[in-house]
C-alpha cells in the first residue's frame, strides 16, 4: 500500500470510528418510552368508565389507580379491561377525595405488569406523555404534553373518559394522573362519535397514593 493510499486508509477508519461513537453516544442518550400495554379502561356497573392503571400487586389480586371522581358513588362491581383481558367484580378500597385519586381491588391470580410511580416530579417546561380512553374514542389515545411551572398543570389532549390516566415524565414513571379537562375547545369526530377534548389538563400529583401503597405493601 502507498504511502498515500495508507493515509486515505487511516482517515476513513478514523472516520468510521468517529460516526460510530456518534452513533452509540446517541443511543444512550435516548431515554425509554413509556408502555402504555396496561393502561385500561375501568368500567362502572352503570355503564360510566375512566381510566385505570395498575400499580401494585395484593395478596389476592391487584391494586389498580384511578380517580376519586371515576368511582365516586360506585365502590363495587367494577370491572377493568387490560390489554384484552377483563377483570370483573373491583371494589374501592381507599380513596383520597382531596388529591381526586383512588384504589381499585381485583381478586385475581394475574399479576399484570405494574407502573412504577416516580419518586420526582419533572422540571418545569419539559415534555412527557399521558395515557387514557376519552368518549368516542374507542383505542387508547396517547398525547405528548409539556409541563408546566406550577407542576399540577400540563398542556395535552385528553377528554372526558381519560380521566385517572397515567401522565408520564420522560423516563417512562408515572408523575401524576389526569384529574381535570381545564379548556375543551377541540373537536374529533363526526355524528355520535364526536368528543370534546381540551389541551390544557390539570394533573393530580399521587403523594397519597405512594404513602397508602407503601402501608398495603408494609401488611
Amino acid at each position: 500500500m502507498t504511502t498515500t493510499g495508507q493515509m486515505c486508509y487511516h482517515k476513513t477508519m478514523k472516520f468510521l470510528a468517529l460516526t460510530l461513537l456518534l452513533a452509540l453516544a446517541s443511543c444512550a442518550s435516548v431515554l425509554p418510552a413509556p408502555d402504555y400495554r396496561n393502561v385500561a379502561k375501568l368500567w362502572r356497573a352503570d355503564g360510566g368508565y375512566g381510566t385505570a392503571f395498575p400499580v401494585a400487586y395484593a395478596a389476592d389480586g391487584f391494586y389498580a389507580l384511578t380517580c376519586w371522581h371515576v368511582v365516586n358513588g360506585a365502590d363495587e362491581d367494577m370491572s377493568l379491561d387490560l390489554d384484552g383481558v377483563v377483570y370483573p367484580g373491583g371494589v374501592v378500597i381507599w380513596t383520597d377525595e382531596d388529591a381526586d385519586v383512588a384504589l381499585v381491588g381485583f381478586k385475581t391470580t394475574d399479576r399484570p405488569w405494574l407502573y412504577q410511580l416516580a419518586l420526582v416530579q419533572p422540571e418545569a417546561y419539559t415534555a412527557g406523555t399521558v395515557a387514557g380512553y376519552p368518549l368516542g374514542i374507542e383505542f387508547l389515545h396517547v398525547s405528548p404534553v409539556l409541563f408546566q411551572s406550577s407542576r399540577n398543570i400540563v398542556h395535552g389532549l385528553t377528554g372526558p373518559g381519560g380521566s385517572g390516566g397515567p401522565v408520564f415524565d420522560q423516563s417512562g414513571k408515572v408523575v401524576g394522573i389526569v384529574s381535570r379537562i381545564r379548556t375543551p375547545q377541540v373537536q374529533t369526530g363526526f355524528g355520535a362519535g364526536r368528543t370534546l377534548m381540551g389541551w390544557i389538563v390539570e394533573m393530580r400529583l399521587l403523594d397519597t397514593a405512594r404513602e397508602k401503597l407503601a402501608e398495603l405493601n408494609a401488611r
